[in-house]
């Protein structure tokens, strides 16, 4: 859907050239920016899950979803939370490792309790493995 702001139809003798120019941008950066996202999201996850990072990163996530439910009070992430442990019981290995990829928050989390989560033999395997990915 196009809408332009004009009181009167468009005058093709006048074009609008900003908002042409700005649909035409836009346009760009959907097929050449973003265009190869998938690409780019398939391989980050077949990586993910070759270097085993699922093992190490799935308690941790459900554990954090966990304390985001319990102390911070984010009722919003109970859903993620039960999607998150009936993708576990369900073996649901690519949907959990797109979850742990896709949240950044969660990114976040990690790095800045690395040392708190895992013993320093996970911390080297994970900070060789995820920063690669």
């Amino acid at each position: 859907m196009l809408i332009i702001p004009a009181e009167n139809s468009v005058d093709w003798r006048k074009p609008p050239w900003v908002t042409l120019g700005l649909m035409l941008a836009c346009v760009l950066v959907f097929l050449f920016y973003q265009g190869d996202d998938d690409r780019k999201m398939q391989a980050a996850l077949e990586q993910y899950l070759e270097t085993d990072l699922l093992v190490l990163e799935a308690p941790a996530y459900e554990d954090y979803l966990e304390r985001e439910v319990r102390f911070e009070e984010r009722q919003e992430r109970l859903q993620d939370l039960q999607e998150f442990q009936s993708l576990r019981q369900d073996n649901e290995e690519v949907w959990q490792a797109l979850a742990l990829l896709t949240d950044r928050d969660f990114y976040q989390y990690l790095q800045d309790n690395e040392s708190l989560i895992w013993t320093p033999a996970e911390r080297r395997y994970w900070l060789e493995h995820r920063s690669a990915v």
